[in-house]
């Protein structure tokens, strides 16, 4: 029996071609899987990204409005005499994740994440200004108690007391104080209100935007 050579090298070819077309196809579909698994776990973790930014800002946000409380009354700023000590402080370990803000956020949103560092850092001024008063206001407490004189005083019994420079620092840091809250928990509702945006619909259930009236 005699073998056509010509035949035999053109089969050995299709198939040899047909193999490769084979190896290639299932090669591509394998690399399109895996980058539609990684463009997953990307999504995934952009949304937990979000999600921690959302919630810390709202936290921030929650008790920048608890010192409010304490420092006004019918919208009306009280007076260093009238602010007795706070008492509220936050755990410094609280923090954005800003290496992971910069990863998911960072091409289109980079305004975005520089809003968060900087509502962030006003957020612990706030907490910083309240702490420095309140040690102020505790030495006045107890300057008052030696005095034999009752905590609550008018402003000019005060002054004549403590004298004016005293009365000065502490209309200050009360002055400093109110302004921090206000800057503060404006920057984080917007940027609480801006993160919330980029979430799909279905995960923003529960977590209704900040409204420019702290009412959380």
């Amino acid at each position: 029996m005699s073998i056509d050579v010509p035949n035999l090298i053109l089969n050995l070819g299709i198939s040899f071609l047909s193999a490769l077309a084979g190896a290639y196809a299932g090669t591509r579909a394998a690399t399109y899987w895996q980058q539609k698994r990684e463009n997953q776990r990307f999504e995934s973790d952009k949304e937990a990204t979000i999600l921690k930014a959302v919630i810390l800002c709202r936290h921030y946000a929650q008790v920048i409005s608890k010192i409010e409380d304490k420092i006004t009354i019918n919208d009306r700023d009280l007076e260093w005499f009238e602010v007795n000590v706070i008492g509220i402080s936050i755990s410094p370990s609280l923090e954005q994740d800003i290496p992971a803000l910069l990863t998911y956020l960072g091409r289109m949103n980079g305004e975005l994440v520089e809003d968060l560092i900087h509502a962030e850092w006003v957020a612990k001024s706030v907490f910083s200004v309240s702490s420095g008063r309140d040690e102020e206001y505790r030495e006045l407490q107890k300057f008052l108690i030696e005095k034999n004189s009752p905590q609550k005083i008018t402003k000019d019994h005060a002054i004549t007391l403590i004298g004016h420079a005293w009365a000065a620092k502490l209309e200050s840091l009360t002055k400093e104080l109110h302004a921090a809250v206000k800057e503060g928990f404006e920057q984080n509702r917007v940027c609480h209100n801006n993160l919330l945006a980029l979430l799909p619909e279905s995960k923003r259930i529960g977590k209704e935007q900040i409204k420019i009236e702290p009412t959380i």
